[in-house]
């Protein structure tokens, strides 16, 4: 239990070091890419050709997929009207709706239409 903390520490530290590197907030940044691609410097540091870890997560970044990509705005999802009707006893606060904002075209992560 207590590696799972401490490699967790390790890995916050290590990307949040690579961030600080690239000068980018630390939401456009995949934790788990940065995990994975510790065995790609292990075998760059093995043959000489590397170091420093943050200094090589962060000089190829975007191609080994450390930084987020954008996303493509697709549009579609919001813009279908909504196929079940809540209940005329609900009120707004109990929908899962409500807390949608239509200007940025983003669908409600849950499966479920009530709360």
């Amino acid at each position: 239990m207590w590696a799972t903390w401490i490699l967790y520490a390790v890995l916050v530290d290590l990307s949040d070091a690579v961030v600080k590197a690239l000068n980018r907030p630390f939401c456009a940044l995949s934790m788990e890419m940065v995990y994975c691609n510790l065995s790609h410097f292990t075998v760059a540091y093995h043959h000489g050709k590397a170091d420093d870890p943050i200094a090589y997560l962060a000089a190829d970044a975007e191609g080994l997929g450390i930084i987020k990509r954008q996303r493509k705005n697709r549009g579609g999802a919001t813009e279908v009207p909504y196929l079940t009707i809540p209940s005329p006893h609900l009120t707004c606060e109990q929908c899962a709706y409500s807390s949608v904002d239509v200007s940025d075209k983003a669908a409600p992560r849950s499966n479920a239409v009530f709360r």
